[in-house]
């Protein structure tokens, strides 16, 4: 017994019992059933995408999923302290370039006097005026463009460099 299937892969007559086996596993096989889902996905895809069957929420849906993003080209700043001294540090990173930098500010100034006897330690936390400057100074060149932070990474450092000078 044969069958288009059975040509088709180059089988030999079999008999009734074996064309059914063999037909069978040839159906289930992965291999053929993957390869067959393929071609028929290729040849119907087109019209069944130009035809109403698709509602148009379905078709924005898959523009959006398939539509190249575009690079954002945008900074990410975050502050936290240093590893090793305890200030604090500005790190900047880039997703799309891949570049990153730390910008180290100056540290709250310090004083240290001896009264009577005793050490003490006096310091003066950074002001919102020091802290607008210190930002304004700090550059990173990415992507052929230069970004600063915002306003808001802004308020993050205040409330970071206020936690370092009450640590300290």
């Amino acid at each position: 017994m044969k069958d288009s299937i059975t040509t088709a892969l180059g089988l030999p007559d079999l008999s009734p019992g074996d064309f059914h086996d063999v037909r069978k596993r040839i159906l289930t096989d992965n291999f053929i059933y993957s390869r067959c889902l393929c071609v028929l996905i290729e040849e119907n895809a087109a019209r069944i995408l130009d035809s109403s069957a698709i509602h148009p929420v379905e078709r924005a849906a898959l523009l959006k999923k398939f539509l190249p993003l575009k690079p954002s080209n945008i900074a990410i700043w975050s502050v936290s302290p240093s590893a090793t001294t305890g200030h604090v540090v500005f790190a900047a990173h880039c997703a799309t370039c891949h570049l990153g930098a730390h910008f180290v500010p100056p540290v709250p100034k310090t004083e240290v006097e001896i009264f009577g006897g005793r050490e003490r330690t006096k310091t003066w936390p950074l002001t919102p005026k020091d802290v607008r400057r210190i930002v304004s100074e700090i550059t990173f060149a990415h992507c052929g463009k230069k970004d600063r932070p915002d306003e808001l990474w802004l308020s993050e450092f205040q409330v970071a460099a206020m936690a370092n000078v009450n640590a300290d």
